[in-house]
């Protein structure tokens, strides 16, 4: 119990252990462990977190302060790089890629939710940051969940910074993204997609509302597929009308359904991050809101039974950081008058 501290970064480092950092009373970045089988902290020391390093075929990047640039399969056996607008797959073990897209093009980019947000789209060129492609391997290391970023028909706009020169004078500095404003006919989108690895298919799935979704709708961890690898999940939400959705993709029949869907009472719940978990074979927690609060639930979804809810009180959720069948991790406030609601409890 933290009171009042704020996590930055979390890291899991077996099935019941999460590390974790967090900004301490006095604005200084502490790390600790928490053992949920002994239910005890312990401190654990500045540096990279605890993680086996896999072999790296040669021409492969890495960067160390970001992670591998090229997302790997659960089993190790592939990873995928981008190659331009497109995605190429890598066999880890012989070097050996091949293409899985081959219609990206300019403003149509697969993996790619940097150009659906503006400040990111400056940001790569401000900082020459390189993005490893955003997507979801199935557990059974044969389908990919990612997306198609269309900006095509977004309005390109120019900012500009200023920064001081060698001498003191200004230098200017000029960048180019595409931004719709309030008003426009003509938004970004974001089209999922999924890649059967084996097949050599690119199979999009039919879901509504995905015009309406800003940012990188994966990095996000808004969706999760099931133990077998047989349905992925992903959370959608409308920022308009207040909606949050489940959809649940079932890839033996190619067949998406609605598994959960709430009217929020707030408009920031609808993109809530990180907040969808696996937490039996199809049954998933998620916040919701109860009562006028913001509980964690645990949803069917097939869509068979009803949720159920699993915190009470005056507690409003902010973040799950973890979850499996025995344990969730989340953030929350207590809302009430005797307690400062900006101050997040780690449960």
């Amino acid at each position: 119990n933290f009171i009042g501290q704020k996590v930055t970064d979390h890291h899991w480092l077996s099935g019941t252990d999460l590390a974790f950092e967090l900004l301490d009373d006095k604005g200084e970045i502490v790390r600790r462990r928490y053992s949920a089988a002994l239910d005890h902290v312990t401190v654990l020391q500045p540096g990279k977190w605890p993680a086996s390093t896999p072999s790296w075929p040669s021409g492969v990047e890495i960067s160390g302060d970001v992670g591998p640039q090229i997302p790997l399969s659960p089993d190790g056996r592939y990873g995928v790089k981008k190659d331009g607008p497109n995605l190429v797959l890598i066999d880890m073990q012989t070097g050996q890629q091949r293409a899985l897209t081959t219609d990206g093009a300019k403003d149509y980019v697969y993996g790619d939710g940097v150009v659906l947000a503006w400040s990111g789209q400056v940001d790569v060129q401000k900082f020459g940051m390189t993005v490893p492609p955003s997507l979801l391997w199935s557990p059974n290391s044969r389908y990919i969940l990612t997306f198609i970023a269309d900006t095509r028909r977004v309005r390109e706009k120019t900012y500009t910074t200023s920064v001081s020169g060698s001498d003191g004078s200004p230098d200017f500095k000029v960048y180019n993204a595409r931004h719709a404003m309030a008003g426009d006919a003509n938004l970004a989108s974001s089209k999922f997609v999924v890649i059967d690895i084996k097949k050599d298919t690119v199979i999009p799935l039919d879901l509504p509302l995905e015009n309406l979704k800003s940012g990188d709708p994966l990095r996000e961890g808004n969706a999760v597929w099931n133990s077998d690898s047989s349905s992925v999940y992903i959370s959608f939400g409308d920022l308009i009308e207040r909606n949050a959705f489940i959809f649940r993709y079932e890839v033996r029949n190619n067949k998406v359904s609605t598994a959960w869907h709430e009217q929020a009472v707030f408009a920031g719940h609808w993109r809530d991050s990180g907040q969808l978990h696996l937490i039996g074979h199809n049954r998933l927690a998620r916040p919701a809101d109860v009562d006028g609060y913001r509980h964690l639930l645990s949803i069917d979804g097939t869509g068979r039974s009803e949720p159920v809810q699993l915190t009470h009180g005056k507690l409003y959720v902010r973040d799950v950081l973890g979850a499996d069948e025995a344990w969730i991790y989340f953030t929350a406030a207590v809302i009430d008058n005797a307690v400062d609601p900006y101050l997040y409890q780690l449960y």
